[in-house]
């Protein structure tokens, strides 16, 4: 039986504009496993000057040019984007919207909607009420604190934070796709290391969040702490 319905959306921006998006679906059962499809890209008209563009930009122009050579306009993305979305709509209407970095990526897609006359993500086509969307990067943060609070703030990628919850948890993470910065690719790899963490992870990590806990109990001083 379908549990939950999550979709992916991962964006590529140069000089504020939006160049390329990826979209991916995940039909997630009860007993944990999990079906990837609609897999998507639309890629967008930017324009941009070479010798103003960001390093990460300047070392990856083959990339960009390549966004560049199947881009449509920004309005015709928008439209694309759009479609795809009140699609998806139709047949999971209670789909929980992903992202590494919410915050940015659905704000500049909403900014994009917007701008050509279409409804903004916080707001379902069909029933109108609002979207539920995820910031992956703070669920995994979480997890990753309630393993290892020091390492939590320790400087990395989101990736990384996967990596290192997967290793102290004994779990094997899928290699079969990488973070290339290839929208499709990255919104696929966040779904699949996000899910993997839901189904064979944080079952271990509350086991290990309720270990740490009793073991904290068990060395509470006597003494209550003073305010000062």
């Amino acid at each position: 039986m379908l549990s939950k319905t999550f979709i992916s959306v991962d964006i590529e921006v140069v000089d504020k504009g939006i160049t390329a998006i990826g979209v991916v679906r995940a039909s997630v059962y009860k007993n944990g496993s999990f079906v990837i499809a609609n897999r998507r890209s639309f890629y967008g008209k930017v324009d941009y000057d070479k010798s103003k563009l960001t390093d990460f930009w300047k070392e990856n122009i083959n990339k960009l040019e390549s966004f560049q050579e199947k881009a449509v306009s920004q309005e015709k993305m928008a439209q694309q984007f759009e479609n795809y979305i009140s699609s998806e709509q139709n047949t999971n209407p209670n789909f929980i919207l992903i992202s590494d970095f919410s915050s940015f990526d659905i704000g500049l897609l909403n900014k994009l909607l917007e701008s050509h006359g279409k409804k903004a993500l916080r707001f379902r086509r069909i029933t109108l009420d609002f979207f539920q969307d995820l910031d992956t990067t703070s669920f995994v943060s979480g997890v990753l604190f309630a393993l290892d609070p020091k390492s939590a703030f320790e400087k990395g990628w989101e990736w990384d934070q996967y990596d290192k919850i997967f290793k102290k948890l004994g779990i094997k993470p899928n290699k079969k796709v990488e973070h290339d910065h290839e929208p499709v690719n990255d919104a696929l790899k966040n779904l699949i290391d996000f899910l993997t963490l839901i189904e064979r992870g944080v079952s271990k990590g509350i086991v290990v969040g309720k270990k740490r806990k009793r073991e904290e109990e068990n060395n509470v001083p006597k003494k209550k702490a003073k305010l000062v």
